[in-house]
């Protein structure tokens, strides 16, 4: 089987990276003749950063959309891999539609709301199936998108879903819909000898602060802390990432957290982030909405790459988190700001548990979510579906 990863956001957004490009690379070493067309590294201007991805007028999008069509009509024998169901999808689909090619829905998100389509009805329904609408950020109402879902779904050849909640979704509109976690690259996120002497324990927040939701889970975060540091003088909190929200993070830093050692650094590369989890003690992964289905949906990148660099992490007892930590052996699970506090200040009184933790977390990642393992699993469904094309 020959087949085109195709994303909608560049190497630097965890989606497309682990799911795109550490997904090709890790069949391509099974023999799956494999390749990546990602619309911002490969189609879009140079100058296009995610944001601007995110907030595309439709000409430009259809403009995109295009030149991926020209682009992707010279792989007339090869199998799409799509990658999200956003604007990009909409190359692979009308070729699809035509008859040149099938495709593969991968989902790793519940887009609804937060997704790039087209703001223009006709666009939708002529790519994508249906007439969605959207209100006047571009946001498409999330039984529009439901609609799209079900359709792009139900003409794959297969769907692959990063989370239990997502494969009880499409598992209503494909019968073939196989679970593979977004996982990580074990070899890279690798901890590091780090011999020098820190005076603070460090822990660590690493995202993408792009909204309301990841905001509020912020808020949370940052009073958390602030409760054990009053007790724990000793202790660090580095926050990483960037978003349209992130000023606000830390203009609530510097208004009521400026004294309880919060940092906020811009965005690190993903090649350097190996490096930089090497320093952290303890990783940290709020999610304070239970109910919310699009938290529910998300594979845990993050907590994969904290659990195979051995660092022990206090998480939300929420969506997919729930059922890749065993609570109180390979990490901490919460369900309430008390028990988050509480098992914080467990962590920073014991350094043995948080070696053993750690420990116990890295063994968790070789034996079920690491590239190596998720490769070979992938490489089964596509060996599986090509005895039957």
């Amino acid at each position: 089987m020959k087949v085109v990863f195709i994303g909608h956001s560049g190497y630097s957004y965890p989606h497309v990276r682990v799911r795109c490009y550490h997904f090709a690379e890790a069949v391509k070493k099974l023999g799956i003749d494999a390749e990546v067309l990602s619309f911002k590294d490969h189609i879009a201007p140079s100058h296009y950063t995610e944001e601007i991805m995110y907030d595309l007028k439709d000409l430009n999008k259809v403009y995109l959309t295009l030149k991926a069509i020209l682009s992707l009509m010279q792989k007339k024998d090869y199998v799409f891999y799509i990658q999200k169901v956003l604007f990009h999808a909409s190359a692979p689909l009308f070729l699809s539609r035509i008859g040149r090619n099938r495709y593969i829905l991968d989902c790793d998100d519940w887009d609804a709301q937060y997704c790039s389509l087209y703001r223009n009805r006709l666009l939708n329904k002529f790519f994508l199936g249906y007439a969605a609408g959207s209100d006047k950020f571009g946001n498409i109402n999330s039984s529009d998108y439901e609609n799209i879902l079900k359709t792009v779904a139900s003409n794959a050849i297969a769907c692959v879903a990063s989370s239990n909640t997502l494969k009880d979704s499409l598992s209503k509109y494909s019968k073939k819909v196989y679970y593979i976690p977004t996982g990580v690259d074990e070899n890279k996120f690798r901890k590091k000898d780090n011999n020098t002497r820190k005076e603070k324990i460090r822990f660590c927040w690493v995202g993408i602060v792009w909204g309301d939701v990841i905001f509020d889970n912020m808020l949370f975060l940052l009073h958390c802390f602030s409760q054990a540091k009053r007790f724990n003088k000793d202790i660090e909190l580095k926050i990483v990432g960037s978003g349209q929200y992130m000023h606000r993070v830390k203009e609530i830093i510097n208004l009521v957290y400026k004294n309880d050692d919060i940092e906020v650094i811009d965005w690190i590369e993903p090649s350097s982030m190996p490096d930089f989890l090497s320093s952290v003690d303890i990783g940290l992964i709020p999610l304070i909405q239970e109910d919310n289905f699009w938290i529910n949906s998300k594979s845990p990148t993050k907590l994969f790459e904290f659990m195979s660099m051995g660092i022990p992490t206090v998480a939300s007892r929420v969506g997919e988190i729930k059922y890749v930590i065993e609570d109180g052996k390979d990490g901490f699970l919460a369900s309430s700001k008390e028990e988050f506090i509480s098992k914080i200040e467990t962590l920073i009184k014991n350094p043995s548990l948080r070696k053993e933790m750690g420990d116990k977390a890295r063994e968790k990642i070789e034996q079920k979510y690491c590239l190596n393992v998720l490769g070979k699993q992938l490489f089964n469904v596509f060996k599986e579906l090509e005895r039957k094309l």
